[in-house]
């Protein structure tokens, strides 16, 4: 293969450009001054181009093209069923805060020496019945962690739909954001009745509820968004290593 060639005389060189008419035959040309001038000229330039053989081509007799992977349509029916539960959380939610309440009645009772009732068909419980201040909490819609699981529902499905090969991902991040959100309400519910315990009906209430309750469901919901967000869109471990190698 000619990479280089300089030109002497006429008589030296005959056989050079014979090897160069065949390497140009035989090779394509990659880099050409004026691919309209003669072959005659082209020989007479002083370095007139590198010349870049061809690869080898390998055809396997009876090989057939690799099948492009199919994408299996159960991405799609998980989206359609996280939105179905989105929509059953709107239509049953009364239902919904009735789970909360007998959840919040069993955790009170493990910090609490005194009566604890649940009344799930009106979502409200009472704590401190036997003592000389007993107090009732009912779980109105404004403060149920329901509609705070909406978006998170719906942001899920619609990743789900869009981009199929995190779906797992997604999910596992939806488990955890959906935990964290139950709990941040429970606490919630917890610190109200230590207030009203510590600091009286009025105090309590209002410090418990309308402030620090308030803060921390704030506090909570964003930080169990920002968790959903990370953990549906982050590289796995095992692509990182891949890609830093």
């Amino acid at each position: 293969m000619i990479t280089e060639w300089r030109s002497t005389s006429t008589f030296e060189c005959f056989d050079l450009r014979r090897s160069a008419l065949q390497a140009i035959n035989d090779h394509p040309i990659q880099r050409y001054p004026n691919p309209t001038r003669s072959l005659k000229d082209l020989l007479r330039y002083e370095s007139f181009a590198y010349v870049r053989p061809k690869e080898p081509q390998v055809t396997l007799a009876g090989a057939l093209p690799a099948p492009r992977p199919r994408t299996a349509g159960w991405p799609k029916v998980l989206a359609i069923l996280l939105l179905g539960i989105a929509a059953a959380l709107i239509f049953w939610q009364r239902t919904y805060r009735t789970v909360e309440m007998m959840l919040a009645g069993g955790l009170i009772r493990l910090f609490t020496s005194d009566g604890v009732y649940v009344a799930a068909q009106r979502q409200s419980v009472y704590f401190g019945l036997g003592s000389d201040k007993p107090f009732g909490l009912r779980m109105s819609p404004e403060c149920t962690s329901a509609f705070l699981l909406l978006p998170l529902l719906v942001v899920g499905a619609v990743m789900i739909a869009l981009r199929p090969r995190i779906s797992r991902q997604v999910l596992i991040a939806l488990g955890v954001a959906v935990v964290a959100l139950v709990l941040v309400n429970q606490v919630r519910l917890l610190m109200l009745v230590g207030l009203i315990d510590w600091l009286g009906t009025d105090r309590g209430y209002y410090l418990g509820h309308t402030m620090f309750g308030s803060l921390l469901s704030v506090i909570g919901g964003a930080a169990a968004l920002v968790m959903f967000v990370w953990l549906a869109t982050r590289t796995p471990r095992a692509q990182r290593k891949a890609a830093d190698q």
